[in-house]
């Protein structure tokens, strides 16, 4: 199972149950577009989901260029990493900050195992337009 399925399904079971949440796999269709579409209460909110080892959000050319046009627009975009027993939210919106993203840059929100999803999920529905 690839790392980003992994983490997908560690989270999945801690959606909240009024939100409407849709994997997104693209494959060569739809290059760069984020892993997870979530929408509550009419917000919709996109979220990369990421698996890393070293300090490197491994984002690909396509998914900077993507969240960085969807949040240029009005877009909820977040990026979403996980590191051993620590998950990292970022809410990146300029160019340079979403491609210098990496484990070191400052994040909205930080979770160590056992993470507390419920406040991570109240973080991006409440950080949201």
């Amino acid at each position: 199972m690839a790392k980003e399925s992994q983490f997908w399904s560690l989270m999945k079971p801690h959606i909240p149950n009024e939100a409407h949440v849709q994997r997104i796999e693209t494959g060569g269709t739809g290059k760069g577009v984020p892993d997870v579409n979530y929408c509550q209460n009419g917000k919709e909110i996109w979220i990369e989901l990421k698996s890393i080892k070293g300090n490197k959000s491994e984002l690909s050319p396509f998914q900077i260029a993507w969240l960085y046009n969807r949040a240029k627009a009005g877009g909820n975009c977040f990026v979403l990493i996980r590191k051993n027993r620590e998950i990292k939210l970022f809410q990146p919106t300029e160019l340079k900050e979403i491609q210098e993203l990496s484990w070191k840059s400052e994040s909205a929100v930080t979770l160590e195992a056992p993470y507390d999803w419920k406040a991570l999920f109240s973080f991006i529905f409440n950080a949201s337009r």
